[in-house]
Formats: structure tokens, C-alpha cells, sequence
């Protein structure tokens, strides 16, 4: 009977991390679509970045949340697009200090985040994926997302993290700081760079993904990165769309009103 315990030990504790995958709902960052816009968009709301829209998008299936960060003006690290955007209050595009910028509710009604309030949102949803959109102070920033997550006790949030960059030097001065387990190039217009040199970086680098915005995708652009196992996002892609995209076998899309369930029925749904 002795002989047999080491493989009776082993069976039961694959039972128990099968059965805790099972009820975590966390079946891995691949079979994840929908990364939400700026956190999701709520109420006909976007660019919130709000607590409430977290949740929302949560309980709907969607577990990558795509998230603005930047600085306040006494640099304090926050959850924000635009310090122009109007979401309800008048506001400069010189920022806010932390304490003005966590107690206005956006519309009146609805919570603004701070990074450690999305790490203790990703600590008490262990099966949730962040893809980081710094707007500011790059290196500052990822050293302070460090020192954060370390501070939270929470180094299994940083292999949780998914760094986007739109430029190649970033990705070089991101990795010096942490080597992220996930990364993300960006085809978008503030940084237009030729679609062949994003592969062939994403090649030699091994870079997971290609966020591209809706105005540069094709069908053979998806089909090149697929070639080369790199999976291709679609930004941002909202309404009938979203089945148009999956039809197409895209790996995701980020939108701010498509649910993770909504797309799931489009590849149910898909001829």
C-alpha cells in the first residue's frame, strides 16, 4: 500500500487544482477575447475607468480589462484616459491632485480608480488580466506598477499584466525594469510603424500580441501574425461588428460594449 501513496498523493492534487481552476473560472489568458476599453464602458458611459464598470464587465464574462494609467499632479499613480475627457466635472488638462481626483465621482455617481485599486481588484479576482496603457512617465511609471504590486504582496498580478507599447525603445526600457510575462505592440496612428518590422520585431523578441486599431487590420495581416503564432487584437470594435471580427477568427477585440459572453455567442453563432 506504502508504494502506492506518492501516486495516491499525486492524483489528489491534481484533482484539487483541477477542481480550484474549475471554480475560479480561470481557464488561462488564451481563452479570453474581450479586453474591456478603458475598464469597459457603463451606463452609455466610456473612457471611465470606473470601479463600477470592473464589476460590470466581470460579471459578464470578461476578465482582460484594458487600463489608462497615469499620474496625478503630487504623482500618485491613477486610473485615467484623457484629464481632458469630460466625464461629468469641469477639469484641466494640467491633471488633478489624488485626493481631488479619488473623491469626484465621475457623473456624479461613479468610482474612479487608483493602481491600487485595480491590484486589489486583480488580488480578489485572481483569474482577471490587465493590459497596460501608461500615458505617462513610462519609466516612472512601470517602476512605481512594481513596487506596488510588491507592496500588495501580489508578484503572481504582475505575471497578470499585459504591457502595451507603441515604439520599440519602449519595449527595451519597460523590460530593464521587469521582465513582464506578457507583451503587446500597438499599430495605432500616434505611432505608425511599417506592419512588416512589427513582425519581424515581435519575432525576435517574442511578443505575444499585435493590438492594431480597425482602420489598419486585413485578413491578411491576421493570417501573416497567425503564421508566426502571434495573436492579433482589434481595436475597437463595439456593436454587430464584434461577430463580423470572430467570423474572421481574430483573437480579440477591445471594446467598450461587448462583454466577453456577447462574444462567445458570436463563436457559437459563427458559419
Amino acid at each position: 500500500m506504502e508504494k502506492f501513496l506518492p501516486l495516491f498523493l499525486m492524483i489528489i492534487c491534481f484533482i484539487f487544482i483541477s477542481v480550484k481552476i474549475i471554480f475560479s473560472g480561470d481557464v488561462g489568458i488564451n481563452n479570453y477575447h474581450v479586453i474591456a476599453h478603458s475598464g469597459g464602458g457603463f451606463d452609455n458611459y466610456i473612457y471611465m475607468n470606473a470601479l463600477e464598470a470592473y464589476h460590470f464587465e466581470y460579471e459578464h464574462g470578461t476578465r482582460m480589462f484594458d487600463a489608462d494609467v497615469r499620474f496625478t499632479t503630487d504623482s500618485v499613480l491613477v486610473l485615467r484616459h484623457e484629464w481632458t475627457d469630460n466625464l461629468g466635472f469641469t477639469n484641466s488638462s494640467k491633471g488633478m491632485a489624488y485626493e481631488e481626483f479619488i473623491n469626484t465621482k465621475m457623473y456624479g455617481k461613479y468610482t474612479p480608480m487608483s493602481f491600487e485599486d485595480l491590484l486589489d481588484f486583480m488580488i480578489s479576482h485572481e483569474d482577471v488580466y490587465i493590459h497596460l496603457d501608461v500615458k505617462n512617465r513610462l519609466k516612472e511609471s512601470y517602476e512605481q506598477i512594481v513596487k506596488l504590486a510588491e507592496m500588495k504582496n501580489c508578484p503572481n498580478c504582475l505575471d497578470r499584466m499585459i504591457v502595451s507599447f507603441y515604439n520599440y525603445e519602449d519595449y527595451f526600457l519597460i523590460k530593464e525594469i521587469y521582465n513582464f510575462k506578457y507583451y503587446a505592440i500597438r499599430k495605432y496612428p500616434n505611432f505608425d510603424l511599417d506592419i512588416n518590422d512589427i513582425l519581424q520585431f515581435c519575432i525576435e523578441n517574442q511578443i505575444q500580441y499585435l493590438s492594431i486599431m480597425e482602420q489598419y487590420f486585413t485578413e491578411d495581416i491576421l493570417n501573416l501574425f497567425h503564421n508566426n503564432k502571434i495573436k492579433v487584437n482589434v481595436a475597437v470594435i463595439d456593436g454587430e461588428k464584434a461577430c463580423k471580427y470572430a467570423k474572421m477568427g481574430v483573437d480579440g477585440i477591445v471594446s467598450n460594449f461587448v462583454t466577453e459572453n456577447d462574444f462567445i455567442e458570436c463563436l457559437k453563432n459563427k458559419e
